[in-house]
């Protein structure tokens, strides 16, 4: 079954609160069966967006007889940005409709008034289908964004640089720590990669992640039809090479799931190299004090350019600094040259992405201000600004190791912390 509130559901309540009520309020008289997804239809338009105006039409299922008025609906006019399958004579610029549901089961219009709460130039992730029958008009695309038909409408920042997202790996394993709406956008988005692949290596990529999708049963791929996993993994690998790598994935993703930092999976993943697990096992072995084994694997994830990497290398090299100046000064200075240079490697890296927008960058900044680390000065203010700006739109896996801040999307704490202080 999919989310109570579902994909549009999610959307409206970001930007369009008001709709999002009346939608999820209409539809409890109405009774219908929605079809389980299994794969991206033909005729489903998947694409990245942005909003550029607005539209109206004859709310759907109306009644063709000129004698009865029909109701008029609004909803986004979407620009085409990055399709990822649009039929090629399509137009590039589409009608996104989304309507409520009478205690009949009929349309429920949406008024102008709230439409246009979503802001022109709004980024959107869309996987939609057309009316059927389609409009009229045969230039005209009307896609139907309801939840209720199966759609995906997901909301991204006006600064958002879709191109970079589209060509993206997106995280299933910490999607369900965060209930992420793009989740069900980014499995088509891999449906439709495993469709072109052209070698097993490529597919076994993409299942390597999509073996990471099932965990608490509470994701996507646990809610979808028993058996579509193991269909795609049929389907596209023979060789038994990549077949027996795709079950020792799965199997150690699956050890995630007891979130232990010594499970099998947190283990293997550090030591292929994965930058997010390197830092894992780096804090699970530091436990209540950074020493020199910490700091190793903290370096690891570092030289991958993994900001998270930089910042605690920089903390566990000042910590292992201070329990050597007593005994080994000169070692002690060395580590302390490190951590500097860790800390500024991190503060400048931090500032450039945030400034450029990006949420990991934003929030390890916040973590900087609140500490008062890498030559900022403690500033409650600036960290409060910086982590609920990086909020808006978090990154697909969580940030190992800022403590309670580490679980990300929580907008009522952000907003709750907001005004406290009186932004």
């Amino acid at each position: 079954m999919r989310p109570s509130q579902g994909q549009l559901s999610a959307f409206l309540a970001t930007s369009l609160s008001s709709i999002g009520l009346l939608l999820s309020q209409q539809a409890h008289a109405c009774s219908f069966r929605l079809e389980a997804f299994r794969d991206v239809s033909p005729e489903e338009f998947v694409f990245y967006g942005e909003v550029i105006g607005y539209s109206s039409a004859p709310v759907a299922g109306c009644t063709a007889d000129a004698s009865i008025n029909c109701p008029e609906s609004w909803g986004l006019r979407v620009k085409v940005l990055v399709p990822l399958q649009v039929p090629p004579s399509a137009p590039r610029v589409v009608d996104l409709f989304a309507y409520g549901l009478e205690s009949d089961c009929s349309a429920l219009p949406i008024s102008e008034e709230q439409v246009r709460r979503v802001a022109v130039g709004s980024k959107l992730e869309v996987a939609a289908k057309p009316f059927a029958p389609p409009p009229d008009d045969p230039s005209r695309a009307m896609l139907d964004a309801s939840d209720h038909a199966g759609a995906i409408v997901v909301p991204l920042p006006s600064t958002a640089n879709v191109q970079a997202l589209a060509s993206s790996n997106f995280n299933y394993i910490w999607a369900w720590s965060q209930a992420n709406p793009s989740e069900y956008f980014e499995l088509r988005k891999d449906l439709l990669r495993l469709k072109s692949t052209r070698s097993e290596s490529e597919a076994a990529a993409i299942l390597f992640r999509l073996a990471g999708s099932d965990l608490r049963g509470t994701s996507v791929m646990s809610s979808l039809p028993a058996g579509l996993f193991e269909h795609l993994f049929e389907t596209y690998l023979r060789d038994s090479k990549w077949k027996d790598a795709v079950i020792r994935r799965r199997e150690a993703n699956r050890t995630l799931a007891e979130d232990r930092p010594d499970a099998a999976g947190y283990v293997l993943f550090a030591l292929e190299g994965t930058p997010y697990f390197q830092v894992i096992r780096g804090l699970f072995l530091a436990g209540d004090h950074f020493d020199l084994e910490s700091l190793d694997w903290f370096e690891r994830a570092a030289e991958a350019n993994y900001l998270p990497g930089y910042l605690h290398t920089a903390r566990a090299a000042l910590a292992v600094a201070a329990s050597l100046e007593a005994v080994d000064p000169a070692a002690a200075a060395r580590y302390r040259r490190k951590s500097n240079k860790a800390f500024e490697t991190a503060r400048e890296a931090a500032q450039r992405g945030a400034a450029a927008g990006d949420a990991m960058s934003m929030l390890v900044l916040a973590s900087l201000y609140r500490a008062g680390e890498a030559g900022l000065p403690e500033d409650e203010e600036q960290a409060v600004r910086w982590e609920c700006r990086g909020m808006v739109k978090p990154p697909n896996e969580r940030i190992p190791g800022l403590g309670h801040h580490e679980t990300l999307g929580e907008y009522a704490r952000c907003d709750r912390l907001m005004a406290e202080r009186g932004h």
